[in-house]
């Protein structure tokens, strides 16, 4: 209940990690990639939403798949790593999501993530799904929450507002 309208309404950009998801479930999104991603398309919005595509919401169908437990329970599926938690606090987004079941990697057992982004007052959103048919930048996030008071977690409804393609889009014109 302590979100603002103007943080729920934000520019968003997707930082792609699939490929490196593919030959490891336990990928923790790094500081690294974050800045990889802004040397290529320029720095994260302050005040918007930074969304990570891992792939693993192809999985969603499945439960075992996209919960991907070990023998003892484990489960192992991507997320942020903290030092990528810290950047994005330090850059100021209004919050993050992703396509797992949550912005910890699923082996995590310090939930850094979590706990910076909280502390610093920003949302995270989980279970995320078509994130592959955004554009790395350009959209506008719309986040339906709940108001829920005092809650730790709720359910949202989250759209995306897609730019208009032009004809150098569609591979016409020069």
């Amino acid at each position: 209940d302590a979100l603002a309208p103007q943080e729920l309404v934000v520019p968003v950009v997707v930082l792609d990690v699939s490929k490196k998801v593919q030959n490891d479930p336990d990928y923790a999104i790094s500081g690294n990639d974050i800045v990889d991603w802004e040397d290529a398309f320029g720095p994260v919005p302050v005040g918007g939403v930074l969304l990570a595509y891992t792939g693993w919401g192809s999985k969603f169908a499945n439960a075992d798949a996209y919960l991907n437990q070990d023998d003892r329970g484990v489960m192992h599926f991507p997320g942020f790593g903290g030092d990528a938690a810290a950047m994005l606090v330090e850059r100021d987004v209004a919050g993050i999501g992703i396509d797992t079941l949550s912005v910890d990697p699923g082996n995590s057992t310090e939930f850094s993530t979590h706990k910076q982004m909280l502390k610093a007052g920003k949302y995270m959103i989980e279970n995320l799904a078509n994130l592959e048919r955004m554009p790395t930048t350009g959209a506008i996030l719309i986040v339906g929450v709940l108001p829920v008071a005092d809650g730790t977690q709720a359910q949202a409804r989250v759209m995306a507002l897609l730019p208009e393609k032009s004809p150098s889009d569609e591979g016409e014109g020069s």
